[in-house]
Formats: C-alpha cells, structure tokens, sequence
C-alpha cells in the first residue's frame, strides 16, 4: 500500500471516528439525563446507559488519538519543509 492510500486511510477513519464522537456527544449532552433522575430510564438509548456511551466515546477519542498520531508521523516530511519556510 503507498503512503497517500495510507493516508486516505487513515482520514477517513479519523473522519468516521469524529463524527461518531461527534454524535455520542451530542446525544450525552442533550438526550440522555444525568444525575438522580425520578425515570432511571431516561438514561438509556438504545439498550445503553449513559456510562456506557460515556466509555464508547472515551475508547473513539483513543483511538482518534493513535490514529492523530499516524496522521502526523505521514506528514512529518511537508511540517518541517513549512516550518523551515517560516
């Protein structure tokens, strides 16, 4: 595989994994409750808690993370040819 197809790779997995982020942040803030509710379930959707979207979330930001990570290691060539430049 050549370095611009792992390059495509990997945005478009970090895309993928933003808007899911993305999502499950939006659905925490606005649709699942929080703290001591009357309705325990309103902390559930779709047969998850809360805590548990709160992990799904947590474990997609670490591999956004990794992933980042790889992003920069495949553009480490053009980011010391533009600081140089400065």
């Amino acid at each position: 595989m050549t370095r611009p197809n792992w390059n495509y790779l990997v945005d478009l997995v970090m895309f993928s994994l933003m808007g899911a982020m993305i999502f499950i942040g939006v659905l925490m803030a606005f649709f699942l409750a929080s703290g001591p509710v009357v309705d325990e379930g309103s902390k559930y959707v779709w047969g998850l808690h809360r805590h548990q979207w709160g992990d799904i979330h947590m474990i997609l930001s670490f591999i956004f993370t990794g992933l980042f990570l790889i992003h920069i290691l495949l553009h480490w060539g053009w980011i010391k040819g533009a600081t140089r430049k400065l």
